[in-house]
C-alpha cells in the first residue's frame, strides 16, 4: 500500500567504532540482525566522531529490510549533537564535516574529543544536507545542561536543531507540547543510544512517512504533532474503511484507487476524474444525496463514466477488521442494486456507511434543516425509535379507521332505530294498531266463515266430479281381461260348468244397473247440498256486509294480509331491537378505540421525546468536543412546516386567516389542537391568542372533518435544529444568517466531530471560509486521520499539505480515459512535484508567492 505509514526508527546506534563501546567483538550483521529482530525498519549508525563503521554497517544491511543512515554523534561544545545524513550519501562527504567542526582525526571514535561550539556544529551539519538532533539533550552531554540561560533557549530555538532527543516521557510530553516556558514547543525523538546489540531498539522512535529517505525524516521531524509518535501512543487504526475503488470498463477502466487508511486526498486539473471517483463511491454504496438534482447527478455520471452493463467494485473493512466486496452493476435504470460479499463469498450487509458529501452538498445541508437533523442522526441508533414511531403511527391509522367505521355504524343503527316513519317507535305503534284491529269479533270470527264457504264448495264440487269417476270406474274395468280362460264345447262337465260360461255377461249387465242407480243416488246428494247452500247463504251474505263494513276502515283489504304486516312489523321490531343492542355494543367499542387512540397518542409524544433526548445529548457533547464554538439547540417538535401546510390545506375555504394558522401550529401540537376542535372548546384555542371569531370559525369547519383531523394527528413533527456559530468571542450567529463560507466550515465540522466511518468529500473547500479552514479543519484533520478515514478531492494545498496527506492521487485524462499520474505521500518526489503544479502553480508561482509573503 503506498501512502504513509509509521516506521520504527532508532536514530542513536553506536558500533564498536566507538571507543566506548561495550562490545568489540560484535558485526556489523549483528547489529542489522539485532534491528530486524527488534522490528525496526530504519537505523542510523552514530557513533562518537566517526564515520567508519557507516559502510560495515550499510554493506551488511543489503538485501534486508532495513534502512542505515549514515549519521555521527558529535561532541561540540556545549552538547551531544546527532548528525543524520542521506542514506546514500557517501563517507567521505561526512568527512569534510569533521575540520569544519573542529574534530581532528586523532579524535575520531573518542567520546570526550570537544568539537566546535554547538551552534557551529548544528548549522554545518545543515549546510551539507544533513539533519540536527540535539542528544540524549537533558543529560549530562545533552545541550539543555551544559550551555547556560538565553544561550539554550537561542539553540532550541534554532531552526536548524531539527529535535531534541530524550529518555524519558514526560520530557518529550512537555517539549513536544510547549510545557517547559520559556521554551519553545519542539519535535522530541527517543533512541536506544545503544553501545551493545542488546540495548538496539530498547528505546524508538516511530516517524510517519511515504518512501523512508532522509526527506521523509526530516519531513517528519519538521510536523513531528501529525507525523512522530512514540510507543506509548495509541495508533492502531481500528476504523472502518474504503480499501479500494474500481471498474470494469469505462473513464476508469484499469484503474485501481488504493486508499490509504486515513488522509486521502484527489488532486488534477478539471475533467481528471476527482468527483467522478467521489460520485462512484457513492454509486456503490447506494448513498445518494438526498438532494433531487444532486441525486440524479450522481446517476447520471455512473452511467457516462462506466456506462451500461459495468461493474463498480469496492473493497472495504469492517468495524470487526472483516473485509467486503461491494460490487454494482450500471444499468439506465439504475435497479441494481449493490450486491455485498465477505471473505469467502457469503452474502452480507454493508456494514460500511461512510459519509459523503458531493460537490456543493454542504451549502445544501447548511440551508436544509431536515439535513442537518441527519447529520446528527447519522451516529445515533435511531432504528428502534423510528421504527416504533412507524408502527404507533400505523396503529393510530388503523384505529382512525376503526373509529370512523365503527362511527358510520353505529350512525346507520341509530338512524334504522329512531327513524320517525319506520324506527322502532313508529314499529312499535304500529304493531299495538294491527293487534287491536285484529282483535275486532267480526274480524276474528269471519275467516271462520270464509272457511264455512270453502268447505261448502269443496262439498259440491265433489259431488260433481262423482258420475264422471263412477264412469271413468267402470269403463275401466276390462271384463274380457278378467275373464280370459275360455273351455270347449266338449268339455267333459259342460252341464255343470255351463252358468259360469256366461258369468261376465251377467256381469257387464249388473254393472251397468249399479251405475245408474248410484247416478241417481249422487244427483239427490248434490240437490240436499245446495239445499242447505242456499240456506247457509243467507246467513253469510249477512255477515259478509258486516266484515266488508270494518274491513273498508283498514289498510288491509283482508285479514290475511293484515295478519301478514302485523307478523313482519313483529319481526322489523326485533330486528331494531337487535339493531338497538348492536348500536349499544359498538358505542362501547368506540369508547375502546377512543381510549386506545388516547394511550397511542401518548405513546407517540413519548417515542419522540426519548428521540429528542438522545439527538439533544449527542448535541451538547458535540458542543462540548468543539470547545461550545457551535451551539446546537435542538427545538422538540420545532418542524412544523407540515403540520402547518396540512392545517392550511384543510382549512381551505373556511376564509380563516393566514396569521391565525401560523399561531394555532405555533402555540398547539396537533393532538391538542384536535382535542379542542372535537370537544368544540373555542375558548381554549382563543386563549392562544386567536380572536374569538377566528377561533369559532377554526373550529366550525374542522370539526365535521373526522378523517382530517384524525390525519392532522400523526403529521410528521421533526426535531428543528437551530445551529450556531461563534463569529467572534460569545457572539453567535445561527446558521442560516451566515456567510457561504462559514456556513460549510460548521457542516463539516459536525461531520468530523462523531463517529468513525470514512468522510468523503468532493472540493469540502468550495463551502469553506478560507480564514477558518486551518484553525477548524486542517487541525481537526490531523488530530483524527490516524483513528478515521478521509477522502477529499481538493485543489486546496491547506488540506492536502497542511493537513499532511497519507496519500494523494494527481489525476490525469484524455478525453475519455482518466488515469493516476501518481499516488503517494507528500515526501514522494515525483508526488511532491505534481502536487506543487496543480496545488501552487509550480515551483516559481510558489517561489514568487512565499517571496511576497516574506518568507
Amino acid at each position: 500500500m503506498r501512502g504513509t505509514k509509521y516506521r520504527k526508527v532508532d536514530l542513536h546506534i553506536h558500533t564498536p567504532a566507538s571507543k566506548c563501546h561495550n562490545e568489540k567483538k560484535c558485526t556489523a550483521r549483528q547489529i542489522v540482525e539485532a534491528a530486524i529482530a527488534q522490528g525496526l525498519e530504519v537505523i542510523a549508525v552514530t557513533d562518537h566522531n566517526t564515520v567508519e563503521w557507516v559502510d560495515k554497517v550499510r554493506q551488511a544491511a543489503k538485501g534486508t529490510p532495513l534502512h542505515v543512515f549514515p549519521g555521527v554523534e558529535i561532541t561540540a561544545t556545549g552538547g551531544h549533537i546527532l548528525a543524520i545524513f542521506d542514506e546514500n550519501c557517501p563517507v567521505q562527504r561526512l568527512d569534510d564535516l569533521f575540520p569544519k567542526i573542529d574534530i581532528l582525526s586523532e579524535n575520531r571514535g573518542k567520546v570526550d574529543a570537544m568539537g566546535a561550539d554547538v551552534e557551529k556544529v548544528i548549522k554545518e551539519i545543515t549546510a551539507l544536507g544533513g539533519i540536527a538532533i540535539g542528544a540524549h539533550a537533558n543529560s549530562n552531554n545533552g545541550i539543555l545542561k551544559n550551555p547556560q540561560g538565553q544561550h539554550k533557549l537561542k539553540l532550541c530555538r534554532m531552526p536548524e536543531l531539527l529535535a531534541l532527543e530524550f529518555t524519558r516521557e514526560a520530557d518529550v510530553r512537555k517539549f513536544t507540547t510547549g510545557a517547559v516556558s520559556p521554551y519553545p514547543a519542539k519535535a522530541c525523538v527517543q533512541n536506544s543510544d545503544a553501545h551493545d546489540i542488546s540495548a538496539i531498539g530498547r528505546r524508538f522512535t516511530l516517524l510517519k512517512m511515504d518512501l523512508i529517505s532522509l526527506n521523509g525524516i526530516r519531513q517528519a521531524l519538521l510536523d513531528y504533532e501529525a507525523k512522530v509518535r512514540f510507543e506509548w501512543d495509541d495508533i492502531v487504526a481500528r476504523s472502518p474503511r474504503i480499501v479500494s475503488l474500481k471498474t470494469t470498463q469505462g473513464f476508469f477502466d484499469s484503474v485501481v484507487f488504493d486508499f490509504h487508511p486515513g488522509l486521502n486526498c484527489l488532486v488534477g486539473g478539471t475533467g481528471t476524474g476527482k468527483s467522478a471517483a467521489i460520485e462512484l463511491l457513492r454509486y456503490a454504496f447506494d448513498d445518494l444525496p438526498r438532494f433531487d438534482s444532486m441525486r440524479q447527478d450522481t446517476l447520471e455520471k455512473a452511467l457516462a463514466l462506466v456506462g451500461e452493463g459495468g461493474t463498480v467494485s469496492v473493497t472495504c473493512i469492517d468495524d470487526a477488521g472483516h473485509e467486503l466486496l461491494i460490487q454494482r452493476t450500471v444499468t439506465p435504470a439504475h435497479d441494481e442494486q449493490p450486491i455485498c460479499t465477505d471473505s469467502d463469498g457469503d452474502t452480507a450487509g454493508i456494514q460500511v456507511r461512510p459519509t459523503f458529501f458531493s460537490q456543493g452538498e454542504m451549502a445544501q445541508v447548511a440551508r436544509s434543516h431536515l439535513a442537518q437533523m441527519g447529520l446528527i442522526d447519522r451516529y445515533l441508533d435511531l432504528a428502534a425509535d423510528n421504527s416504533r414511531e412507524q408502527d404507533i403511527v400505523g396503529r393510530l391509522e388503523k384505529n382512525s379507521h376503526n373509529i370512523l367505521q365503527c362511527e358510520e355504524k353505529v350512525a346507520q343503527l341509530e338512524a334504522a332505530v329512531t327513524d320517525r316513519d319506520s324506527g322502532k317507535t313508529a314499529t312499535t305503534t304500529l304493531i299495538k294498531t294491527l293487534e287491536r284491529a285484529v282483535a275486532e269479533p267480526v274480524l276474528k270470527e269471519f275467516p271462520q266463515w270464509e272457511r264455512e264457504e270453502r268447505f261448502i264448495a269443496e262439498r259440491l264440487n265433489a259431488l260433481a266430479d262423482v258420475p264422471d269417476l263412477v264412469r271413468r270406474s267402470l269403463e275401466s274395468i276390462d271384463l274380457d281381461d278378467l275373464f280370459r280362460l275360455k273351455l270347449p264345447s266338449n268339455t267333459p262337465n259342460a252341464t255343470i260348468l255351463e252358468p259360469l260360461l256366461h258369468l261376465p255377461t251377467d256381469l257387464r249387465e249388473r254393472l251397468s244397473k249399479s251405475a245408474t242407480q248410484v247416478l241417481g243416488d249422487v244427483q239427490e246428494l248434490i240437490e240436499v247440498t245446495k239445499k242447505i247452500e242456499k240456506e247457509w247463504r243467507k246467513a253469510f251474505s249477512k255477515r259478509e256486509k258486516t266484515y266488508k263494513s270494518a274491513v273498508s276502515k283498514l289498510k288491509d283489504k283482508t285479514v290475511a294480509a293484515m295478519q301478514k304486516r302485523l307478523r313482519a312489523a313483529k319481526k322489523k321490531l326485533e330486528t331494531l331491537e337487535g339493531a338497538e343492542n348492536e348500536a349499544q355494543k359498538r358505542r362501547e367499542q368506540l369508547r375502546e378505540l377512543w381510549s386506545e387512540r388516547h394511550s397511542l397518542v401518548t405513546d407517540l409524544s413519548e417515542c419522540r421525546k426519548v428521540r429528542h433526548q438522545k439527538r439533544l445529548q449527542l448535541a451538547q457533547s458535540w458542543q462540548t468536543t468543539l470547545n461550545n464554538r457551535i451551539r446546537i439547540d435542538l427545538k422538540h417538535l420545532g418542524d412544523r412546516k407540515e403540520y402547518q401546510a396540512k392545517l392550511k390545506d384543510m382549512l381551505t375555504g373556511s376564509w380563516s386567516q393566514e396569521q391565525d394558522q401560523r399561531l394555532a401550529v405555533e402555540k398547539f401540537e396537533p393532538n391538542a389542537l384536535c382535542q379542542a376542535i372535537r370537544a368544540n372548546d373555542v375558548e381554549t384555542i382563543r386563549a392562544a391568542g386567536i380572536g374569538g371569531e377566528a377561533a369559532k370559525k377554526i373550529v366550525d369547519w374542522l370539526r365535521p372533518k373526522a378523517r382530517d383531523l384524525f390525519d392532522l394527528e400523526t403529521v410528521p413533527l421533526p426535531d428543528y435544529p437551530d445551529i450556531k456559530f461563534e463569529v467572534e468571542p460569545g457572539r453567535f450567529k445561527s446558521l442560516n444568517t451566515l456567510a457561504a463560507g462559514t456556513k460549510g466550515i460548521v457542516i463539516i465540522l459536525l461531520a468530523m466531530v462523531e463517529g468513525d466511518a470514512p468522510l468523503v468529500i468532493d472540493q469540502p473547500e468550495d463551502s469553506l471560509d478560507t480564514l477558518f479552514i486551518y484553525e477548524d479543519i486542517v487541525k481537526k484533520l490531523r488530530q483524527e486521520k490516524d483513528s478515521r478515514q478521509f477522502i477529499f478531492a481538493t485543489h486546496n494545498p491547506n488540506l492536502l499539505v497542511s493537513a499532511d496527506a497519507d496519500l494523494s492521487f494527481v489525476l490525469g485524462a484524455t478525453a475519455d480515459r482518466g488515469t493516476i499520474e501518481s499516488h503517494g505521500g507528500i515526501d514522494r518526489s515525483e508526488t511532491n512535484r505534481l502536487l506543487l503544479v496543480h496545488l501552487e502553480g509550480g515551483q516559481e508561482a510558489f517561489r514568487i508567492r512565499a517571496m511576497k509573503y516574506g518568507e
